[in-house]
């Protein structure tokens, strides 16, 4: 569609201009509604519209005219340093009908834009001689929208599970067991949970998450102050061990002043007379006996969960439900009664190709299938699979 250039000024063209506009749409609310950038780019493009008129100056200000209504689009600016600028509609009808038609049009618009573009803000902190760095990823949310949730389902209910932690008052949920077992992929649902709940998103498009890239970062008080001041939904500490053990009463090392000073932060941060709505995912694979009992304490402990391994029966049916896989192959490599890892789990199924006859497609680069000693490997781990204390 063409558009047409016109001063934004107070000569006469332009007075007569706007008496022509209050003629001929005589009813609006004089109501500003803040969209996307991008929608105004769709509206331009829509067939329906008969005439895009562009207000000269810095900012994308249009009119975009058809026989029933009138769209104005502004832009004012948030931030001259940065040059970010905020973009508003107004609706301008012949009568109301017309108006709540375009309008509604308009917002539906953004809000299917708005579910396109929702994205993971994923802070990483570290630390340097100058202090505190923060680096920022966006990650769309379609990474997180195919994780599976099935092999908790045994023995867990995960949406009540985080319906219930986002409910709570108390900020910590610590997941505990070996390696392999799933309390990785836990907070990754936890993740795509939030995404699912508007009130988690930051201007209904950001999710803010925020993870220390080295221990040493919960040591500093900078860290804890951005984390209250930057509107972040969850702090993911992945892989914490020795931090939260008790603190030591002697300190006889840097470690051990840092262990101390990260646990006295962290239970100042959670303290339970002032409540924080940024929750606190902890994954470990040290036993839920070794933490500082401080940090269980009401107000600041939610749940302390310790996942487990599939059993055979479990494990089998997740093989056939999920992957679509032949029962026979899943004899050959798990040995009745044993408990199944997760992790393990999908390495298997990986180097199955599902076909009619379920042909196992096992290390294909091996000409010899003796050179591949994995499966040696782990038949001298078989057993059960608990939580060693």
């Amino acid at each position: 569609m063409e558009t047409t250039v016109i001063h934004n000024d107070d000569s006469i063209s332009t007075r007569l201009f706007a008496k022509w506009i209050s003629d001929r749409y005589t009813f609006s609310l004089d109501k500003f509604t803040k969209i996307q950038e991008d929608v105004v780019n769709v509206i331009i493009e829509d067939k329906k519209y008969k005439k895009v008129l562009k207000l000269s100056g810095r900012y994308k200000n249009y009119l975009i005219i058809n026989d029933d209504a009138m769209i104005v689009i502004t832009q004012s600016s948030v931030d001259d340093e940065d040059e970010e600028v905020s973009t508003y509609f107004e609706v301008f009808a012949k009568d109301i009908d017309l108006f709540d038609k375009y309008y509604n049009e308009i917002i539906d618009l953004d809000k299917n834009m708005n579910k396109d573009k929702i994205l993971v803000e994923y802070h990483s902190f570290s630390i340097t001689h100058t202090g505190i760095v923060d680096n920022v990823e966006y990650l769309n949310k379609n990474l997180f929208l195919n994780v599976n949730s099935d092999v908790y389902d045994p023995y867990l209910d995960v949406d009540l599970l985080f319906d219930t932690f986002l409910k709570s008052k108390s900020p910590i949920l610590q997941l505990t067991g070996k390696p392999g077992i799933g309390k990785s992929k836990l907070v990754t649902l936890f993740i795509k949970h939030l995404l699912s709940k508007p009130e988690y998103l930051q201007d209904g498009k950001n999710l803010k998450i925020a993870r220390p890239a080295t221990s040493e970062v919960l040591a500093e008080e900078d860290f804890w102050v951005r984390l209250r001041r930057g509107k972040f939904q969850a702090l993911i500490l992945d892989d914490i061990d020795y931090i939260l053990q008790e603190r030591n009463k002697q300190i006889m090392s840097n470690e051990d002043k840092i262990h101390n000073d990260i646990v006295n932060k962290m239970l100042t941060f959670t303290d339970g007379l002032v409540h924080q709505h940024v929750k606190i995912l902890i994954t470990t694979n040290m036993t839920y006996k070794k933490v500082d009992r401080a940090l269980s304490r009401d107000f600041r402990m939610f749940d302390s969960l310790e996942l487990r391994a599939l059993r055979y029966e479990e494990a089998l049916e997740i093989w056939g439900k999920r992957f679509q896989l032949n029962e026979k192959d899943f004899e050959k490599l798990f040995v009745k009664d044993e408990d199944v890892t997760p992790a393990r789990l999908a390495t298997e199924a990986e180097k199955f190709t599902k076909t009619e006859d379920s042909i196992e497609i096992k290390a294909p680069y091996c000409k010899e299938e003796a050179i591949s000693k994995l499966s040696d490997i782990r038949k001298e781990g078989t057993g059960r699979v608990g939580f060693g204390l």
